[in-house]
C-alpha cells in the first residue's frame, strides 16, 4: 500500500460530525480508482477508533449528505457481506494528500482528524490554522483541539517548538511532524523548525516533514 492517499477537502465544509469526516477519510483512503470501497464496518470502527454502531450513523449521515452511496450487497446464499461504498465526486472538487498510516495509530478519533487537518492545510510543508480554524472546519471546540494537539505530541506525531516575536513576545508556537528521512544527519538540522515569511504571524505554524521518496506534499487550498 502506498503512503499516501488523497481525499477531498470539501469535507471540512460539510455539516457533519467530526465522525462522520473521519468515516469519509477513511473511505477515501480505501477507495479504488473507480472511488469505491467494501470495508466492513468492524474494520472502518477499529480504523477510525469508533464502536459499530457509530459507524453506522456516520455512513448513514454521509450518504444523506450526498457525499457517498452506499449498496448493500450480499453473497449466493443470500447473506449479507460489506457494503460498497462510492464517493461522490464532483467536478472541480480539491483534494489534499494523507499519511496512510494515521489510522494504524491507537489514537483517538478527534486527534486523527486533527492531524490529518494540518495535512490539508499544509503548503510546502507547513501550514498555520488557528485552534478556531481546525476547531469550526473539524466540528470541534477549541478545547478539544488544544487537547488533540496534545495528545499527537504525547504521542510523538508532531513536535511542538515555542517561538517568539522579534520583541520578545511570545508568538504561536511551531508544531513538528517527525518522520524519519534517508540521510545520515539528525532531522532538526536538515528541517529546521523555521516558518516562512508571513503576512500575518498570529497564526499557528505546523510544520510536516517529508522524505525524498514520498509523493508530493499536500495541495494548499486556502481555508
Amino acid at each position: 500500500m502506498k503512503s499516501h492517499f488523497f481525499s477531498f477537502t470539501k469535507i471540512f465544509d460539510a455539516d457533519i460530525t467530526p465522525k462522520s469526516k473521519l468515516v469519509y477519510i477513511y473511505l477515501c483512503r480505501m477507495a479504488n480508482r473507480r472511488a469505491a470501497c467494501f470495508p466492513s464496518r468492524k474494520t472502518i470502527a477499529t480504523a477510525c477508533s469508533l464502536c459499530v454502531q457509530s459507524v453506522k450513523r456516520a455512513v448513514k449521515e454521509l450518504a444523506d449528505a450526498g457525499l457517498i452511496t452506499k449498496v448493500e450487497q450480499h453473497k449466493e446464499n443470500g447473506r449479507q457481506t460489506s457494503n460498497l461504498y462510492t464517493i461522490v465526486k464532483e467536478a472541480g472538487d480539491q483534494y489534499f494528500y494523507c499519511d496512510n498510516d494515521i489510522f494504524n495509530h491507537d489514537i483517538s478519533t478527534n486527534a486523527k482528524l486533527v492531524f490529518i487537518y494540518l495535512q490539508r492545510c499544509a503548503d510546502n510543508g507547513v501550514s498555520f490554522p488557528s485552534y478556531q480554524q481546525i476547531a469550526a472546519r473539524c466540528g470541534l471546540c477549541v478545547a478539544t483541539v488544544q487537547s488533540c494537539i496534545g495528545e499527537l505530541e504525547r504521542r510523538g506525531l508532531i513536535q511542538k517548538r515555542a517561538q517568539y516575536r522579534q520583541n520578545g513576545g511570545r508568538a504561536n508556537n511551531l508544531y513538528a511532524k517527525p518522520q524519519p528521512v534517508k540521510v545520515s544527519v539528525p532531522l532538526v538540522r536538515n528541517i529546521p523548525l523555521v516558518a516562512p515569511p508571513r503576512t500575518n504571524d498570529r497564526r499557528k505554524g505546523y510544520l510536516f516533514s517529508c522524505d525524498v521518496s514520498t509523493p508530493p506534499p499536500a495541495i494548499y487550498v486556502p481555508p
